[in-house]
């Protein structure tokens, strides 16, 4: 048998011996624990309602900078990963006298270097908004750039 206690926020199953289960513990059908389970599946929260028995909720969204400031973190590594890339390819290109490579990728350095801060970023007023227009960017960025120095965002971008 299944337990909620809405003190604890959580499940109990009695036939776990020797389990500390609080007073406030009440019984929740089969079907109803696995309803609760499949909405949190979904992106629901277990809560308890007001009387105290446990309801699937709607997970309540991050404010739009909150979840901006997560994708622009995973912006700046991926970033980093392609000029890191970018800076290898670049000194071949050096080496082997390739200058019009060589100015690609500077020029392609700086705008990486901005990609946060840019017009389509900084214009963005939701998530996919803000996904779009760093896309829109790193692809404007890598067809600047010859076909060998493409690969870095190939090989970074998921």
């Amino acid at each position: 048998m299944k337990l909620f206690s809405p003190s604890c926020c959580g499940f109990f199953d009695t036939s776990i011996a020797d389990l500390a289960i609080p007073d406030d513990a009440r019984e929740v059908t089969p079907a109803h624990y696995e309803a609760l389970f499949a909405a949190q599946a979904q992106g629901f929260d277990i809560v308890a309602d007001a009387s105290g028995n446990p309801v699937a909720r709607q997970r309540a969204s991050a404010p739009f900078s909150v979840l901006a400031e997560r994708y622009l973190e995973a912006t700046r590594k991926t970033r980093d990963a392609i000029l890191n890339r970018l800076a290898g390819i670049g000194f071949a290109a050096m080496s082997d006298g390739d200058s019009a490579t060589v100015a690609a990728i500077a020029a392609a350095r700086l705008r990486l270097l901005d990609i946060t801060t840019c017009a389509g970023v900084l214009a963005a007023d939701d998530l996919d908004a803000l996904r779009l227009a760093i896309a829109d960017e790193y692809a404007q960025i890598a067809a600047a750039l010859p076909e060998e120095a493409q690969r870095a965002f190939t090989e970074n971008l998921h």
